[in-house]
């Protein structure tokens, strides 16, 4: 009784560890799979087999600089900036649409709407202060991956994307007053 459970406790421990172990020879993927096999003589009277595959790309071993590789993801990082800066700038764009929309209708239905509509004229100035300064962000990010010492334009660069949230703050602010505007009007 022991002894089988000895038994069974070692061939547990040592081929449990073999389930989870992937063969280094299996073929995942059936695409990847050579297509091309031919033999090709060579001088000295051998064959040689070659597999001819366009999808395989030979590997190298020289890795990227460390330069390259920090350009690389200063290059990420502001995309992910500038997609979250535009993002924020279409959703906000979209709102002032729909209030415009929406002062139009009440003042076709006769409502005093000017107050509002004043308002939401104020923010015609911060979309154009917007297109600029994301300009400026954008130019400050090709200087950065040009230049040889980026470290001293990242300020200036912070100060860009500064700018433009400014931007997108008060245009969020006005948009905020000709809601309550809109509101006050209903009531």
């Amino acid at each position: 009784m022991f002894n089988m459970k000895k038994t069974i406790s070692l061939l547990v421990l040592f081929l449990l560890p073999l389930i989870f172990v992937k063969p280094a020879f299996a073929i995942v993927d059936l695409e990847q799979a050579p297509k091309n096999i031919q033999l090709s003589p060579q001088n000295t009277g051998t064959t040689k087999l070659q597999i001819a595959n366009p999808n395989i790309k030979p590997l190298s071993t020289a890795k990227p600089s460390k330069k390259q590789f920090n350009y690389e993801n200063i290059n990420q990082h502001q995309n992910k900036i500038k997609q979250g800066l535009q993002a924020r700038y279409a959703y906000l764009y979209n709102i002032s649409i729909q209030l415009q929309e929406r002062i139009a209708a009440r003042a076709d239905a006769g409502e005093d709407m000017t107050k509002a509509n004043n308002k939401l004229e104020e923010i015609n100035q911060y979309l154009k202060d917007y297109l600029e300064d994301i300009n400026n962000f954008e130019n400050k990010i090709g200087e950065i991956l040009t230049s040889e010492t980026p470290g001293k334009i990242m300020p200036e660069l912070r100060i860009a994307v500064k700018a433009v949230r400014t931007d997108l703050n008060a245009m969020r602010k006005i948009l905020s007053d000709t809601v309550k505007l809109l509101i006050t009007k209903e009531e």
